[in-house]
C-alpha cells in the first residue's frame, strides 16, 4: 500500500518502460554545482582500500541493489551500485541505476551528472535491465541525462541531452511530445531565472523540523498554530515503507506568546494518528477543522476531524461525491465553510490528478463534485491546491502549465460563473519561488506578504524542511482577522452558539461561523472597508448585535500581525429582562474604547451595574424590567452622556440597540440631560432627577477649568412669553441645584431659550418630547 508521499514522488512514471521519476518536494534556489569525481577515479580509490583476502561476490551485491531498486528505495540502492561501479567504472548499466540512485536523492541530485554522462556513452536500443551481465546504459539515459542537468539548473547541456534522446523514439508520439514539453520548459526556466522573485527565505528552526523528512505544513488563518507531516523513528507504531522511509505522522507546533518564534513540535497522538500514514492536506481557516490523507484499500481518502475542547475527533471520511474508489490526495476549504476544492484522478477529468470542487448543500451533505475545467487541469498533473482566504484566488502546483520543471505553484483568479467556474488562466509564481524539482504546498498567509513550504535545501536539519518565505514587495490584502471566545456570564461556552455576519448597509449574508463547542473559539475574515452587522446568538441567551467598521490599517503587518480581539460575553433570556447593546463612537464615528457605562435605578438611586465597553467600541449588558433607569457614558476627554431607558414591566425578554456618540471636551459643546424630570409646565425638580444632577457635579468637580451655560428649551406649543418664562424656570432651578452641591456661582450661568433651537420636529409627541429638554453647554 502506498502512501501519499511516494505516490506523489512517483505518480509521474513512463508508460512504456520501467523507469523512476525524480525525487519530488525540493524547493531549493540555484546552487553552485558540486561535481562528483569520475566513476574511474572513484574506483581507483575504492580498489586501494578493498581487502583482497576473499573474493567478492558482484553478483549477489548486484541482486540485492536490484530488489531495492524494484522497491523504489533508492538510498539502499545506493551503496550496492556504488560497489559495483568501483569493481567495473565502465559498466553503462551500473551507472545509469547509480545516477537514478542519485538523481532521487532529496539533497545529492547533483551527484548523478557524472555517471549519467558515462552511462549515456554507452547508450543502446538493446539493453537487458535487469542482468548482471548487461554493460550497456539503455538508450533512456538520454532523457535522464537531461533531467539531472535540468535539476541542476543546466538548461542548454539538458536541452542538448533532451535532443540526443530524439532519434530513439522517432515513432513515439508520446516521448516526441513529452521531450518537446521538456525543451520549453527548458527556455522558459531560462527565463523565470534571469528575472527572479525579491523575497527572503527562512528556515522555521529545530523546534519545527528535524534530520528527517517535514512537509505539508497547514496553518489557522491567524497562524497560531502549524500542522504538518513528518517521517521521524518515534512514528506511531515505528513502521518504515519498502523505500526505508519511516511512516507519516501528523505534528503541530503553537506559536509563541510574543510572536517571536514556534514552540516545539509535538506528535498529536491519537485519534488523528494510527499505525498507518496520515499525512496534513488542509485546514479550516480557524483551525478547528482539520483534512488528512489515509491510505484507504490501497487507494487515497480525505478524512476530516474536528477540535472538541482539548481533543480531537476519530478521523472520518468525507462523505458525497468527495471520495471515490479512486485517489484523492489534497483538499482545502474556503474561507465560509462551503465550497471544498481537492484533488482526485477519478476517470472522465483532463489528465492525471485534476482539482475538483464541491458545494455544501442545505442538507449539510456535498454536492456532486465538479471540475474546475481546463484553465486549471491540463493534461498532466496537478495537485496541492489552496484557496487563499477571504479572496479568490486559488494556489496550486501543476507539471503541465508554463513552468520551470517538476511541479510548479501557480495561482488563478475566480472571474465569473460558467461550466467551469471561469477561472483565470494561471500565472507562474516564479523563480526562486519555482525551481526544477517538484514545488507543493505552497500555503500563503491572509496578506500574501509570506507563505510556509517545504523545501530540500542546503543547509537545512536533513531532508525536507519548513521554510517561510517573504515577500518585501508584495502589496498587503486588505484583510482583518477577528477573533475571540464567546462565554456566559459564568465563563461557560453556551450551547448552540452561532456568529452570523451581514453587510450592514445591503443586509446581504456575508458568513455564518460556528464556535468551537468545547472552547467557544471563534474566528472568520473579513474585507477593508465595509460595516459589517456581527450578531453572537446561542440558544437560551440574548443575543447580541454590533455593527462594525473594518478600517484600513487593521491588516496583517510584515512584522507584527494585528487583530481585532472580540471576547462576547452573552447574558441568558431571563423572563421579564431586556438586553442593552451598542457601540460608542465620538462625533466622527470613531471608536471611542474602554468607555465607563454607568446603570442607575431612577426611583431608588441605586446602581444596576458599572460596565466597560471593548477596545472596539461595543458593550453589552442585561437589565430588568419595571424600572425607569440612567444609562451615563463616560470617557475620559469626552463630555458625558446620559441616556434614559423605561422599561415596562413585562413577564419576556427582548433587546434594544442604543449606539452613543460622545463630544469632546471643548468649547460649543453640550450635553442633554435626558435624565432631568419636571412635572408638567412646572419648573420644580422631581426627585428621580437627582441620579442625573449629581452625576453633572461630580464630572464639574473634575473639571474646575470648565464654565458652563444651563440652557432651558421648550416645544412650539403655548405663546413665546410663556415658553421663555418656563424655560428660564428650568434652567435655574438646575443652576441652583448644582450651586448648592458645591459649583462655584462664577462657573455657571443659566438661560431660557423657549422654543429656539429645535433637535427634532414639532410635528410628532417624540420629536415635541425632544426639544423639552435642558442642556449643559461649554463657554
Amino acid at each position: 500500500m502506498k502512501h501519499l508521499i511516494a505516490k506523489l514522488l512517483y505518480a509521474f512514471s513512463f508508460s512504456l518502460l520501467l523507469i523512476l521519476p525524480v525525487s519530488a518536494f525540493s524547493q531549493e534556489p540555484q546552487q553552485e554545482f558540486q561535481q562528483e569525481p569520475a566513476p574511474e577515479e572513484k574506483a581507483k580509490t575504492k580498489r586501494t582500500q578493498k581487502d583482497t583476502t576473499y573474493k567478492i561476490n558482484y553478483k549477489a551485491i548486484f541482486d540485492k541493489a536490484e530488489a531495492y531498486m524494484m522497491d523504489e528505495n533508492y538510498e539502499k540502492a545506493l551503496p550496492y551500485y556504488d560497489s559495483l561501479i568501483a569493481f567495473n567504472y565502465k559498466n553503462g548499466s551500473w551507472n545509469f541505476k547509480l545516477g537514478l540512485c542519485y538523481l532521487n536523492s532529496a539533497s545529492e541530485y547533483s551527484k548523478s551528472i557524472v555517471y549519467l554522462e558515462s552511462a549515456v556513452a554507452t547508450a543502446s536500443v538493446n539493453t537487458k535491465d535487469n542482468s548482471f551481465k548487461e554493460d550497456k546504459a539503455p538508450f533512456i539515459s538520454f532523457l535522464y541525462l537531461g533531467e539531472a542537468y535540468h535539476r541542476n539548473f543546466r538548461f542548454d547541456d539538458a536541452i542538448e541531452a533532451y535532443r540526443k534522446f530524439m532519434p530513439f523514439i522517432i515513432k513515439n508520439k508520446f516521448y516526441i511530445t513529452y521531450v518537446d514539453y521538456k525543451i520549453q520548459t527548458c527556455k522558459y526556466a531560462k527565463e523565470l531565472t534571469a528575472n527572479p522573485v525579491n523575497m527572503l527565505i527562512k528556515n522555521l528552526g529545530a523546534e519545527i523540523n528535524s534530520p528527517y523528512a517535514d512537509y505539508s505544513p497547514v496553518l489557522s488563518a491567524d497562524e497560531s498554530f502549524l500542522f504538518y507531516t513528518s517521517r521521524r523513528p518515534e512514528n506511531i507504531g515505528g513502521k518504515t515503507d519498502d523505500d526505508g522511509k519511516y511512516f507519516e505522522d501528523i505534528y503541530v507546533s503553537y506559536r509563541m506568546e510574543d510572536e517571536t518564534g514556534w514552540q516545539p513540535a509535538k506528535n498529536v497522538g491519537a485519534p488523528i494518528n494510527t499505525s498507518g500514514h496520515e499525512a496534513t492536506i488542509g485546514t479550516s481557516v480557524d483551525g478547528q477543522i482539520l483534512f488528512i490523507y489515509k491510505d484507504d484499500e490501497d487507494s487515497g481518502s480525505i478524512y476530516i476531524t474536528s477540535f472538541q475542547g482539548d481533543n480531537w475527533s476519530v478521523p472520518e471520511k468525507v462523505k458525497g461525491d468527495v471520495n471515490s474508489k479512486y485517489w484523492e490526495t489534497h483538499a482545502t476549504l474556503s474561507a465560509d465553510g462551503n465550497t471544498l476544492y481537492f484533488v482526485s484522478n477519478r476517470p472522465g477529468g483532463f489528465g492525471g490528478r485534476d482539482i475538483y470542487r464541491c458545494k455544501k448543500l442545505p442538507t449539510g451533505e456535498w454536492s456532486k463534485a465538479m471540475n474546475l475545467g481546463p484553465n486549471i487541469n491540463s493534461p498532466y498533473e496537478e495537485d496541492s491546491p489552496f484557496l487563499q482566504p477571504g479572496s479568490n484566488s486559488l494556489y496550486f502546483s501543476s507539471r503541465g502549465h508554463k513552468g520551470i520543471g517538476g511541479f510548479d505553484i501557480f495561482h488563478s483568479n475566480f472571474m465569473d460563473t460558467g461550466i467551469y467556474g471561469g477561472w483565470s488562466e494561471p500565472v507562474n509564481m516564479g523563480y526562486p519561488v519555482n525551481t526544477t524539482g517538484d514545488d507543493l504546498f505552497f500555503v500563503p498567509t491572509i496578506d500574501k506578504k509570506r507563505a510556509y513550504y517545504s523545501s530540500a535545501s542546503t543547509g537545512g536539519y536533513g531532508d525536507n524542511d519548513i521554510y517561510m518565505l517573504t515577500f518585501p514587495e508584495r502589496e498587503e490584502s486588505k484583510l482583518t482577522v477577528l477573533r475571540g471566545n464567546i462565554v456566559d456570564d459564568f465563563g461557560k461556552v453556551p450551547p448552540g452558539a452561532s456568529i452570523t455576519i451581514l453587510d450592514a448597509n445591503t443586509d446581504d449574508m456575508v458568513g455564518n461561523y460556528l464556535p468551537n463547542p468545547q472552547t467557544g473559539r471563534y474566528l472568520f475574515i473579513l474585507p477593508h472597508s465595509k460595516t459589517y452587522k456581527i450578531t453572537y446568538t446561542a440558544d437560551g441567551f440574548h443575543a447580541v448585535t454590533n455593527k462594525h467598521k473594518v478600517d484600513p490599517g487593521k491588516e496583517y503587518m510584515e512584522t507584527e500581525m494585528v487583530f481585532i480581539l472580540k471576547d462576547v460575553r452573552l447574558e441568558r433570556k431571563e423572563l421579564g429582562t431586556i438586553g442593552v447593546y451598542g457601540t460608542v463612537t465620538n462625533k466622527s464615528n470613531k471608536i471611542v474604547k474602554n468607555v465607563t457605562i454607568n446603570v442607575v435605578d431612577n426611583s431608588s438611586g441605586k446602581s444596576a451595574g458599572t460596565f466597560k465597553s471593548a477596545v472596539n467600541g461595543e458593550y453589552t449588558f442585561v437589565l430588568k424590567r419595571g424600572q425607569n433607569y440612567n444609562l451615563s457614558y463616560e470617557s475620559e476627554g469626552y463630555l458625558m452622556y446620559s441616556e434614559n431607558v423605561n422599561m415596562p414591566k413585562d413577564n419576556s425578554y427582548a433587546s434594544v440597540e442604543k449606539n452613543v456618540a460622545l463630544q469632546p471636551i471643548a468649547g460649543g459643546s453640550t450635553i442633554v440631560l435626558k435624565n432631568l424630570f419636571f412635572d408638567s409646565n412646572k419648573s420644580k425638580i422631581k426627585k428621580e432627577s437627582t441620579v442625573e444632577l449629581d452625576k453633572v457635579t461630580k464630572f464639574l468637580k473634575g473639571r474646575p477649568d470648565i464654565n458652563i451655560e444651563v440652557a432651558g428649551y421648550t416645544d412650539n406649543k403655548g405663546d413665546d412669553k410663556s415658553n421663555i418664562k418656563l424655560s428660564n424656570a428650568r434652567a435655574k432651578a438646575v443652576m441652583e441645584y448644582l450651586v448648592k452641591k458645591g459649583t462655584a456661582k462664577t462657573r455657571i450661568s443659566s438661560k431660557g431659550y423657549g422654543k429656539e433651537n429645535p433637535v427634532a420636529s414639532n410635528d410628532t409627541d417624540e420629536g415635541r418630547q425632544m426639544n423639552r429638554r435642558v442642556e449643559l453647554k461649554i463657554k
